[in-house]
């Protein structure tokens, strides 16, 4: 893109394909600079877990991830752009070091991704994602917990009841 011109939205499109490639590829620690090109330095990233602002600190978030956890796999299932706002949808797979799952978890989300109008970087990542169920609930007894507790509010009816 053209520094200081405002991106079309073939530039936007081929930013969101390039964010795309990027957050595909990424499995481990070694990967992580290449969100430098991709990601503006005052990037806002949110999910259920973090809240954080600066490409250092994405960095640091994603690495906590690549700690904790192996056999990492990011997919876009889906993307849909409008101006300089884009939605994904993903499915990420990932088997917890720590809790001793023996297969990998796979969780489901949504991000809304904000991108800089002339630059094409990404300014804005925000993921959503059902934590209580999709990792909470998987965890030793506060999974008990939080079935049980999704019983009572369904009133004993719905998924889990």
């Amino acid at each position: 893109m053209t520094e200081g011109a405002a991106a079309t939205g073939a530039d936007l499109d081929q930013a969101l394909a390039r964010y795309v490639e990027v957050l595909e590829g990424l499995g481990d620690v070694a990967g992580l600079d290449a969100l430098d090109p991709v990601v503006d330095p005052a990037v806002r990233f949110t999910d259920p877990f973090s809240d954080v602002t600066g490409r250092a600190a994405l960095k640091r978030c994603f690495a906590t991830t690549f700690e904790a956890a192996d056999q990492i796999r990011f997919v876009v299932t889906g993307r849909l752009r409008q101006g300089p706002l884009a939605t994904l949808l993903w499915t990420m797979a990932l088997r917890p070091r720590r809790l001793g799952a023996r297969t990998p978890w796979t969780f489901e989300g949504v991000s809304v991704v904000t991108f800089d109008g002339r630059s094409g970087q990404v300014v804005g990542h925000a993921d959503y994602w059902d934590a209580g169920r999709q990792f909470y609930g998987r965890l030793p007894v506060l999974g008990w917990v939080i079935a049980r507790i999704r019983r009572r509010l369904a009133g004993g009816h719905g998924p889990g009841g």
